[in-house]
């Protein structure tokens, strides 16, 4: 082990005024120091670590605490001994009398060290070099390793996932084997930290308490919305405009953008709802499931009023945060706030915007490609309605906590009506932040990108609850009919009558469908603290300045938009959890991403919406996502061959993005503008291109599936060639809902 020390400036701030002698005098002083906990930070970005890597240079940082002496000493220094496994290696002073002020934190050199361990570093600090070898001492024994190493909680989480297919438990043994490595390697103390530091300290943290309050308050108000009718009325309204199988496709996806607020929510509602109209229409379970998933994380990742909005919004502010330490201040151009730059990010989310068009053109020219296309034929040319082959006969009609009583009357303005609130109380509270903040006069721009997004999402959320609840309280049903509120119908509701007028949702329906809301979405709150404490584990084991390193020696800038769009759906696919992937990716990338483009907005904007998209792509493609299972479930598809029919969908869309949109955006070849607009072209030629028409003449399949047939020949496959071919020239391409 080698120890490398050099002195560096002292770390100041205020503790007590000691006067007004000269800063080259000594002073009387009737305080005494006490050495307190010794960090680590690296040079170049002054972040403290609490595993330290080998060879490389760590400024050691020790807390100073003064309290009030009985014996006066003339000094105008400081001094400090710093000492590793025993041996001393450097003695300084550090003067105290300039700033007029006491320091709180000194610096005591730079220490390196050429082997991993568990190495014993010892300050001592006093305000007389003679009593230094008595002074107050203070000590770390910080956890060295080789750099590669803080990736193993990395590894683990995804090499556990794969393995278990659980991301809870994959997520939860990424932290607990970063806290082994950062607690000198003990299992006991491991186990603790991992819990009461890391998942604890992410619950506790008063921004993620915003993040979770909001989204319970969502999941809530969507409770009631569904309880009402009013979710399944506008469903039930959009279904009338049904007339074959390309319309329901449509209404589909409009359904799913209208859900924009919450992408459970939307896969639930417009799963099982749109379900037996497609069945009808004869359109494959796996092509539903297909429209639910692509219009549920796609839509609520970029809609700025969304479950996703306060979550996504938190992470990019906790980076500008970052920056603007680094920087000294707000860099020229980028907001005060993460939501500013969240809104700003929007335009670079290629991959949800380029799957929305995706999805559009093959349901518009009725042509499908891979085992899509299969699935499809199979249901049309041999007129299934039970779905096909992807039906999941062993699953039971969802059984939801929310669903309408039988003689609910089903009206879309009880959705309709709630998200106007909420949308009303969520812009109120932005503009009224936003003024306060940039001050009267400014822009709209300014007053948006200057909002508290954590206040407007969690006052606007609950007001909106407090606000559907008295408009069904107010609405009055006789059987299936809305009627006018009366005095029959109030009394009904407090003597506990089932029939004649009554609310259409008591005060105690209110509150049962609010707190099952809650209930759906508990599970993802439980990934979502697992994915902070993962998160803060890869930033205090040293993954961050790992890749800070590689990014800055190898200037991969103009990359790194393109390279973290990789590495965001590498995670995602193999975790299962778009949202533990964005916790997990921001730390390591944003503040590198601006640092080495010298603080270019357009590379930052680029690395953040890598990051958004990147998730969303990797949960499309993974078995094991919380969508992937849910969009199946709600429409009762089975979960394989839902997956293994999206899957060269989603791949073809990502590979769209990341050569047209985040490579280009991180090069400057052209804005994001252009970038939207080249790649929807591309998106729309290349879909033709490699897709045919469910009801070919010919009954050939597109260009892979022809030479898987080629090389084996299956048999099934022929005959529905064959099928597909006779169906089209009988002229049989006519089908009524039944």
């Amino acid at each position: 082990m080698r120890n490398v020390l050099t002195s560096t400036a002292a770390v100041a701030t205020a503790v007590a005024a000691l006067g007004m002698a000269g800063p080259a005098d000594a002073m009387s002083v009737s305080v005494e120091p006490s050495a307190g906990d010794v960090s680590f930070a690296i040079l170049a970005t002054g972040e403290t670590k609490k595993a330290l890597f080998t060879n490389e240079p760590y400024e050691v940082l020790v807390g100073v605490s003064w309290e009030d002496s009985d014996t006066v000493v003339e000094t105008d220094e400081l001094f400090w001994q710093l000492s590793v496994d025993g041996q001393v290696m450097q003695t300084g002073s550090e003067a105290i009398n300039g700033s007029m002020l006491l320091p709180d934190t000194i610096s005591v050199g730079e220490v390196l060290f050429e082997s991993s361990g568990v190495p014993s570093v010892d300050v001592l600090i006093s305000l007389e070099a003679a009593t230094l070898a008595d002074g107050s001492a203070s000590g770390a024994t910080p956890s060295v390793i080789g750099s590669g190493i803080s990736l193993l909680p990395l590894i683990i989480t995804l090499g556990v996932a794969l393995l278990t297919k659980r991301v809870e438990l994959s997520l939860y043994m990424g932290i607990f084997w970063g806290a082994f490595i950062i607690n000198q390697f003990s299992f006991v103390d491991a186990f603790k930290s991992s819990l009461d530091t890391y998942i604890l300290g992410a619950v506790a943290n008063v921004d993620n308490q915003y993040v979770m309050l909001f989204t319970l308050f969502l999941s809530g108000l969507v409770g009631m919305m569904e309880k009402s009718g009013g979710v399944f009325g506008l469903t039930k309204a959009l279904i009338r405009y049904a007339k074959d199988s390309r319309a329901a496709q449509l209404l589909g996806v409009l359904a799913g953008c209208l859900i924009f607020f919450d992408d459970y929510a939307n896969a639930l509602v417009v799963g099982s709802t749109m379900r037996p109209i497609m069945d009808d229409l004869l359109v494959s379970r796996e092509k539903l499931a297909f429209v639910v998933d692509a219009t549920s994380a796609p839509i609520a990742a970029i809609f700025p009023i969304s479950s996703w909005t306060g979550y996504e919004a938190g992470l990019i502010d906790a980076e500008l945060k970052r920056i603007i330490t680094r920087h000294g201040g707000v860099p020229d151009g980028y907001p005060e706030t993460g939501y500013g730059l969240y809104l700003q990010s929007i335009p670079f989310r290629f991959y949800p915007f380029f799957m929305i068009v995706f999805q559009l053109v093959l349901i518009l020219a009725k042509r499908e490609y891979g085992p899509m296309l299969v699935a499809e034929r199979k249901v049309r040319v041999t007129g299934r309605r039970d779905g096909g082959d992807g039906g999941n006969k062993a699953s039971r009609e969802m059984n939801l906590q929310n669903k309408p009583k039988e003689n609910q009357p089903l009206r879309a303005f009880n959705m309709l009506v709630p998200v106007f609130f909420l949308v009303f109380f969520i812009l109120f509270v932005f503009i009224r932040t936003g003024v306060d903040s940039a001050g009267e006069g400014a822009s709209a721009s300014d007053v948006f990108m200057n909002a508290d997004s954590y206040s407007g999402l969690l006052f606007g959320t609950f007001a909106a609850s407090i606000v559907a609840a008295l408009f069904y309280q107010f609405q009055f049903k006789d059987g299936d009919n809305v009627t006018f509120p009366s005095i029959g119908g109030i009394k009904n509701a407090f003597s506990g009558a089932e029939e004649g007028p009554l609310p259409l949702l008591s005060v105690y329906e209110c509150l049962d469908a609010w707190i099952n809301g809650l209930l759906t979405i508990f599970p993802a709150l439980i990934v979502l603290s697992l994915a902070w404490a993962t998160g803060d584990i890869m930033t205090d084991i040293g993954a961050d300045a790992l890749f800070y390193e590689v990014i800055v020696n190898n200037d991969v800038s103009t990359a790194l938009p393109a390279i973290t769009f990789s590495m965001s759906f590498v995670i995602a696919l193999c975790t299962g959890t778009s949202w533990g992937t964005m916790a997990i990716m921001f730390p390591l990338v944003v503040l590198p991403a601006f640092d080495v483009s010298n603080g270019s907005k357009a590379v930052v904007l680029g690395t953040i919406a890598a990051v958004l998209s990147g998730a969303v792509a990797g949960d499309h493609s993974s078995i094991i996502s919380d969508t992937t299972v849910l969009a199946s479930t709600a429409t009762q598809c089975d979960v394989w061959r839902h997956f293994i029919t999206q899957l060269p969908y989603a791949l073809t869309v990502l590979l769209i993005s990341l050569l047209l949109g985040y490579l280009p955006a991180g090069t400057g070849s052209y804005p994001a503008g252009a970038a939207l607009v080249v790649g929807a072209i591309v998106v729309i030629i290349v879909s033709m291109a490699i897709s045919v028409p469910v009801e070919h003449p010919s009954g050939r399949y597109d260009i892979f599936t022809e030479i898987y047939l080629k090389i084996s020949k299956n048999p099934a496959l022929l005959q529905l060639k064959e099928d597909t071919a006779s169906f089209v020239s009988n002229g049989d391409k006519t089908v009524s809902p039944a």
